[in-house]
């Protein structure tokens, strides 16, 4: 796969995969978002106490497994027992998914199931720290190039950078607000990344091309709208998250 981050490759991001129709960040929410027609996934990662990258939005089960523990304190094996189908709820309130077999997968195991779809992912945890444990990952399995590694938490991001990790990078909340500041130029020696990844409420013609002009791709987040993903597309934005890829899939063609 030659540079899936690629200022100017047009992405349409499952954002958790499809979490209105499937539980957020599984295995059969990724693969329905796929076949509703995005073409990259987005999802959060935590670490187990063994050292295995999960792919989950909380740090603990209370939201969607109804479960207190968190995933640092557990083994891949606990938090893979977990039924994270409880959490899916309709608007009536009832859960027809649970006890469906919907777990938390771990990074590995998303890999390995869509070996060829661009990834991007969002440290939510710092402590442990889990970004070698991730690099590492990443690195044995050849899809350093395919992953775009994101976090609000600049010193998560700064961690891969001192470690040499060479696959690309967003922009933390700190880089958001220097890329606001800052001319090109300087941007691209102060805090250099792939991608910024902002906010629809930030997506003004001024800041995506800045970004652009930085080197940067622009992917705006979260958009469940068709009209408005068409319109960001338009507006020259590189990629756009989306929770309801049946909704939004058709803004990826021209």
């Amino acid at each position: 796969m030659d540079a899936p981050f690629a200022l100017g490759r047009r992405l349409l991001f499952g954002h958790r995969g499809a979490p209105l129709e499937r539980p957020e960040n599984t295995i059969t929410s990724f693969r329905l978002a796929l076949e509703l027609g995005v073409n990259a996934l987005e999802s959060d990662l935590h670490v187990t106490r063994d050292g295995h990258v999960m792919l989950a939005h909380d740090p603990d089960g209370v939201r969607m497994a109804g479960t207190a523990a968190q995933i640092r304190s557990s083994t891949r094996t606990e938090v893979e027992r977990w039924d994270v189908g409880v959490g899916f709820t309709l608007p009536d309130g009832t859960r027809p998914l649970a006890g469906h077999g919907h777990r938390i997968p771990s990074l590995e195991d998303v890999l390995a199931e869509f070996p060829d779809v661009p990834l991007n992912l969002d440290i939510k945890q710092l402590a442990p720290d889990p970004t070698a444990a991730l690099a590492t990952l990443l690195t044995h399995t050849g899809a350093v190039a395919r992953v775009l590694v994101t976090s609000f938490h600049e010193r998560a991001l700064r961690r891969l950078r001192r470690a040499r990790y060479p696959g690309p990078l967003g922009l933390s909340r700190t880089g958001v607000l220097l890329l606001l500041a800052l001319p090109a130029p300087l941007m691209r020696r102060v805090a250099p990344a792939a991608a910024a990844q902002l906010p629809d409420r930030l997506a003004r013609p001024t800041l995506i091309n800045r970004a652009h002009a930085a080197g940067m791709r622009v992917d705006i987040f979260t958009v469940n709208e068709l009209d408005r993903a068409r319109a960001l597309f338009a507006l020259g934005v590189d990629g756009v998250m989306t929770d309801d890829p049946r909704r939004v899939a058709s803004a990826l063609h021209r």
